[in-house]
């Protein structure tokens, strides 16, 4: 029996993370509702092949900045559900006008700066 390599294995360490990761950002963008720009957004602008490549569960390339790009919004979903008492409400949320982000909605701030909202929900938190 052949050994893989330390490179084979991060490969396959790094395709499954990338799975879990884009199928459950998926699966919140459904849930806030979000347009197929709005999650283009959210990825770091990936070029359209690529993001539908993604779409179509090719978890191939896929960046360490488009992890940790998800990774907030994963920080940023967690917390509402933390803060608000019922998904529905947590959901809303992130589309409704905010006196903390001069009027305008969090997902708006969340595809410009997602650290910023990040940042904002972490210290309810």
């Amino acid at each position: 029996m052949v050994k893989e390599s330390e490179q084979q294995q991060d490969d396959k360490h790094s395709k499954s993370v990338a799975e879990v990761a884009l199928k459950t950002l998926f699966r919140i963008s459904r849930a806030w509702e979000l347009s197929e720009n709005e999650e283009r957004l959210l990825l770091g602008k990936p070029d359209l092949s690529m993001y539908r490549s993604w779409r179509n569960q090719d978890y191939r390339e896929v960046s360490g900045e488009v992890l940790e790009a998800i990774s907030l919004v994963f920080g940023i979903y967690k917390n509402l559900r933390i803060i608000f008492p019922t998904e529905r409400r947590a959901n809303e949320w992130i589309k409704k006008p905010n006196a903390a982000f001069g009027g305008s909605t969090a997902l708006s701030i969340v595809l410009e700066d997602p650290r910023r909202v990040r940042h904002y929900l972490d210290s309810w938190i």
